[in-house]
Formats: C-alpha cells, sequence, structure tokens
C-alpha cells in the first residue's frame, strides 16, 4: 500500500511503528490529532511546508488544507525564532 497517492487510508500498526522506530510520533500537525490504529489519515504534498499526515477533521481538500499548513507552519518558525529555538535568517 503507498500512502503517497494522496487518498484517505486507515492507519495501521506497522505504519505507528515505523514512525516510533524513528522516534517520530504519527500525528497531525494541524490539531496535534496522534493517530491510533484504524484511524483515517491522509499524506498530503505541502508545497512550501513540509509534506504531513493530515486526520479526517482536519482534511478539508488539497488546497484548503494545504493553505492552512502553510499558514501553521509560518506561525511556528516565527515563533521559533520569537523564543531563540531557531536563528533569524
Amino acid at each position: 500500500m503507498s500512502f503517497t497517492n494522496g487518498k484517505p487510508f486507515a492507519v495501521t500498526s506497522s505504519i505507528i511503528n515505523i514512525r516510533r522506530k524513528y522516534r517520530r510520533p504519527l500525528c497531525c500537525p494541524l490539531c496535534g490529532h496522534a493517530f491510533e490504529m484504524g484511524d483515517i489519515a491522509r499524506f498530503i504534498f505541502g508545497k512550501d511546508c513540509v509534506n504531513f499526515f493530515v486526520c479526517s477533521s482536519c482534511d478539508e481538500g488539497d488546497e484548503k488544507t494545504v493553505e492552512k499548513a502553510q499558514k501553521s507552519y509560518q506561525d511556528t518558525l516565527k515563533n521559533a525564532r520569537n523564543w531563540s529555538l531557531i536563528p533569524n535568517e
């Protein structure tokens, strides 16, 4: 199964375990929902931000979801700079 086709899929234990192996929890970056086995998720190719998984609650279609993700990503970078967690560019 390839989740990169952009279609919703049910999260399996193997996907969760792969993410745990790399110490990267599988969660929705828009709401923070930690995926559990059986949850519906979708992989989205971000434009200026990173690629990400989104939960069914936050999934509003490609354009709207990517737009929300870009805003969230930019806000996160701004806050990280404000707290000196990353250097200002």
